[in-house]
């Protein structure tokens, strides 16, 4: 369980970071409302949502390639 009294100081020390480096953080939001608009975890074709879903995800730029092309491989391959 998340502690609120713990976290709420970080938030805060984000919410006043972020306006100074928007440019540097910007990808990340972006990142992440691209996830939520193409999420569907009712979608028929389970696999093919997840990958569009993350396609955008680059918070690591190589790491999340390889993790992310494995666990669409996984997808693919459990539906076989």
């Amino acid at each position: 369980m998340i502690n609120a009294e713990k976290l709420k100081p970080i938030l805060e020390g984000y919410k006043s970071y972020l306006p100074d480096h928007w440019d540097d953080e910007k990808y990340k939001w972006e990142a992440i409302k691209y996830f939520q608009d193409n999420w569907n975890i009712d979608a028929p074709n389970f696999g093919k949502m997840f990958a569009a879903a993350t396609e955008k995800i680059n918070l690591v730029p190589g790491a999340e390639t390889v993790q992310l092309d494995l666990l669409n491989y996984g997808i693919f391959v459990s539906k076989q």
